[in-house]
């Protein structure tokens, strides 16, 4: 099977996945294996933030997943990220900040305890505008 262009990674994503290892193994920490489905709300709730490290984006479905287990989302300010988590509901990093500006929001959000109880808050909160009951009444109106 043939890998969609945007899964497309130079050297393969074997090589992608080595990688990734191997700068685990250096900073003291592994990759998990991966999740099915059902265990990925689960898992999202359990964290302290989602880092969605994406430099385009049009929607954001990790970010609403995140949204919606109540864990603050930092993220490039890209594509629809901005317009998803709002003000509130996550950090956003300008995208030339690159991983280092994801990897300092992540350290500094937990950090502050008002801000982080106040963006755990809105996380879900915001989520909310998008359940499916909500957007398929949206699409129905729009086609009618």
């Amino acid at each position: 099977m043939t890998p969609a262009a945007f899964e497309a990674v130079p050297g393969g994503q074997d090589a992608l996945l080595a990688g990734c290892r191997a700068l685990a193994q250096t900073a003291g920490a592994s990759l998990l294996p991966p999740l099915a489905w059902r265990d990925v709300p689960r898992f999202l709730a359990g964290a302290a933030v989602t880092i969605v490290p994406s430099v385009r984006e049009t929607f954001g479905n990790l970010a609403l997943e995140s949204l919606s287990a109540g864990t603050p989302v930092i993220a490039h300010a890209t594509g629809n990220h901005p317009a998803l988590l709002g003000p509130d509901g996550g950090v956003h990093v300008p995208l030339d900040a690159g991983p280092a500006g994801l990897r300092e929001a992540a350290g500094e959000l937990p950090g502050d305890p008002v801000r982080y109880h106040s963006v755990y808050g809105a996380a879900y909160c915001r989520s909310r505008n998008y359940r499916s009951a909500l957007v398929a009444d949206a699409f129905l109106k729009a086609v009618r």
